[in-house]
């Protein structure tokens, strides 16, 4: 492709380029360099690209593109590399979302899961939907993990691919026919600008509660990046359950459509699930999913309301959401703990409000029985949230386990002082470094109709600490526990 069409929609000048010169490839990876490559000079948390851009060009790159002129180097200088990489990667895979319905899921908590509902019904209505979010991609059954997190800089990135996975997986995904993709878009890439390209038909804002304040510095800089996203939206439908989505909703001005668990009638709620109905259209609409927990009646209310804003029929919605079984490591019951007279569950919580939210549940589903809690806080993430976590667990659970959680470079010990740091009273807590460990002794101590709650990995089946990631199932773990319960 030429470099002129590679450039296409940006604003920039040439230093001894050459924009009728053809690119095989594009990087900003100075390993990944090879003949033919435009370089994209990207600075990250750790390294600046800028730095490696003569050794692109001894690897054989035609050029690079930089916020700067580098002296006898040939030149492409833009005002933004990350915005130059998204816009040079839509344009090498031939502008793919221009063809395609797309809707961005954004919020703290619940965005793999209104994705999952929404896409259900959507496709249920005979729109080829596919879902891009922390689960990897799907289509037509199909599950792919995303390429590239390992060489990513950014914490917490991966919800959005870099655009070089990104643009390509759009890029294949209308190949194979989607009509519609459901992107889960996470604030750091709204950050990084991976999406600029891309207009959003649709933006669902699900809820904001503290997280990532490692990167944002706060909550007023966090909130202004999710609902910049939104407001560039053509339409919107946002989640008003919290203080944040209602001041989007007013802020935004032109029409959107709002909802909360308020909205839910004749709501009835069980370990099974969760049924409602919802007026929808002047008519009423009953919503049932097999997920329990208050956090599902949000995400199931979000989907319903973005289909039909899609165009679904309120009888596509219904079945399509229905139909979702469950979603991996979002409040997934482990149903093989029945036969032991206890039950465990897997969440992906790991932010405070989440947490709370699914001790919560799982208090509501146990009537009265006891509860406990095993979490952790990830290492070389947002430390302010380790003590609150702590507290939350200690207040609302009859039993706390803390232990790891990917601690990364960080080590184990310092991050659980992190989140005692929090707790007042140490009478219902107990401290197990090692996950497996915790695990284990979990399921060994479980009493007759108790509810266990493993908190912060949900659909991970790795941990990764200093030496990179290992293989690591939580469900193989509590099954492996059982088998010799069952011996004993």
């Amino acid at each position: 492709m030429q470099i002129a069409e590679l450039l296409s929609g940006l604003k920039y000048n040439t230093y001894g380029v050459n924009l009728r010169g053809y690119v095989k490839s594009v990087s900003s990876d100075s390993r990944t360099v090879a003949f033919g490559s435009l370089f994209v000079c990207i600075k990250g948390s750790k390294r600046d690209g800028h730095q490696f851009a003569e050794e692109a060009i001894r690897r054989g790159a035609v050029a690079v593109v930089s916020e700067r002129y580098i002296c006898g180097l040939p030149c492409i200088v833009v005002k933004n590399t990350r915005v130059a990489d998204a816009v040079i990667w839509d344009n090498f895979y031939g502008n793919p979302t221009r063809r395609m319905r797309m809707i961005a899921v954004t919020g703290t908590n619940g965005k793999t899961s209104t994705a999952a509902y929404l896409a259900s019904a959507l496709n249920e209505s005979g729109i080829k939907t596919a879902t891009i979010g922390t689960l990897g991609c799907s289509f037509c059954g199909e599950v792919s993990l995303f390429d590239g997190s390992a060489v990513c800089d950014i914490a917490a990135a991966m919800t959005t691919p870099d655009p070089q996975y990104l643009y390509k997986i759009l890029y294949q995904l209308r190949k194979k026919g989607a009509e519609a993709v459901v992107m889960e878009v996470s604030s750091h890439s709204i950050a990084q600008h991976k999406v600029c390209p891309i207009r959003f038909e649709l933006g669902i804002f699900t809820n904001l509660s503290p997280e990532h304040l490692d990167f944002h510095e706060s909550m007023e800089e966090y909130y202004k990046i999710k609902s910049s996203l939104i407001k560039k939206c053509k339409k919107a439908v946002i989640g008003c359950d919290c203080a944040y989505g209602r001041r989007l909703a007013a802020e935004i001005g032109r029409a959107v459509v709002t909802c909360d668990r308020s909205d839910a009638k004749w709501l009835r709620m069980s370990e099974t699930g969760v049924s409602y109905e919802i007026e929808q259209c002047r008519e009423m609409v009953s919503i049932v999913s097999s997920s329990p927990g208050f956090f599902t009646i949000q995400n199931t209310m979000l989907a319903a309301k973005a289909a039909c804003v899609m165009g679904a029929s309120n009888e596509s919605i219904a079945i399509g959401i229905k139909a979702v079984p469950f979603i991996a490591g979002r409040m997934e019951k482990i149903s093989e703990c029945e036969a032991h007279g206890f039950h465990i569950f897997i969440d992906y919580a790991h932010t405070p409000d989440a947490l709370a939210s699914a001790i919560n549940c799982i208090k509501s589903i146990a009537g009265g029985r006891s509860v406990t809690v095993l979490f952790g806080c990830g290492g070389e993430r947002d430390r302010s949230k380790r003590s609150v976590m702590g507290a939350i667990a200690a207040e609302l659970a009859n039993r706390v386990i803390i232990t790891s959680d990917n601690p990364r470079s960080e080590r184990k010990e310092n991050i659980i002082s992190d989140i005692l740091s929090g707790i007042r009273s140490y009478n219902n807590v107990r401290v197990i470094v090692d996950r497996r460990s915790a695990i284990e002794y979990a399921v060994s101590t479980a009493k007759k109709d108790e509810f266990i709650l493993l908190c912060g990995k949900g659909h991970e089946k790795y941990e990764t600490d200093r030496n990179g990631k290992h293989p690591f199932n939580e469900k193989d773990i509590v099954i492996s526990a059982l088998s010799r319960l069952h011996r004993c």
